[in-house]
């Protein structure tokens, strides 16, 4: 799993893109839009993966993005 406490956090410029959760990139809106965004950049359809952050709470879509992208992103709280 990639979500990590914010006070984990270290400047790794080489590693996963980084997203705060605490912060405005947290807002589940902007985590579907980035989520979006990679799939289609991939050519992957996103409707499966968006439909299940949509089918839960804040904390089902977190861990969704994060079982689906958790390979290009770390997640911090």
């Amino acid at each position: 799993m990639a979500i990590k406490s914010i006070k984990s956090k270290k400047d790794d410029r080489w590693g996963p893109m980084d997203i705060d959760l605490t912060g405005p990139d947290g807002n589940v809106y902007c985590l579907m839009a980035i989520a979006e965004g990679v799939c289609r950049y991939n050519g992957i359809d996103p409707e499966p993966l968006i439909y299940g952050m949509k089918s839960g709470t804040y904390e089902n879509a977190v861990k969704v993005f994060d079982q689906w992208l958790g390979g290009s992103f770390t997640l911090y709280r």
